[in-house]
């Protein structure tokens, strides 16, 4: 019985661990995305990228210099 929840914290720990935000380039966004800011927010400074990784799921949030903030499915798609 100690084995199995040491084992299910252990497998826990482990996930949560790898989930997170952390800043990433925009040539690391799915290439979706990268055609999709290209093409409607080309003219637009981009200030920075957010890589928001959760267990589930991951979504990327494109914070521009002038407020503007644009999300992303794991996918590329807006």
């Amino acid at each position: 019985m100690k084995r199995t929840i040491l084992a299910l914290a252990t497998l826990l720990a482990a996930l949560t661990l790898q989930a997170g935000e952390r800043a990433i380039s925009f040539n690391k966004l799915p290439r979706k995305a990268q055609t999709f800011i290209t093409n409607h927010f080309g003219a637009l400074a981009i200030s920075h990228i957010v890589k928001d990784k959760e267990v589930t799921h991951t979504d990327y949030e494109v914070h521009f210099t002038n407020g503007t903030n644009i999300d992303f499915r794991g996918n590329g798609t807006w």
